[in-house]
């Protein structure tokens, strides 16, 4: 059988002071700062697709998209 899936994965670094992020496909995460009431959406990841419909893809297959592939980012902590 083969199968595969679209990743993101989220890191809390302590000792840097960072959040760090790896995302694939159209899985995705949302960067919310701010106070009780008034919150706001501060960064949004993007889609990778190869098209439309076909996002990118981890497998064990010839035809998978690769970790290296992922979109990386980092940005700092609030207290």
């Amino acid at each position: 059988i083969k199968g595969s899936t679209t990743a993101c994965v989220a890191v809390v670094d302590a000792a840097h002071g960072v959040l760090r992020t790896a995302n694939i496909g159209d899985s995705g995460f949302m960067l919310v700062r701010g106070d009780s009431g008034r919150r706001e959406v501060r960064h949004r990841s993007q889609q990778q697709e190869h098209e439309f419909g076909r996002p990118f893809q981890l497998g064990h297959h010839e035809h998978s998209d690769h970790p290296s592939d992922a979109m990386l980012t980092t940005f700092p902590l609030e207290p």
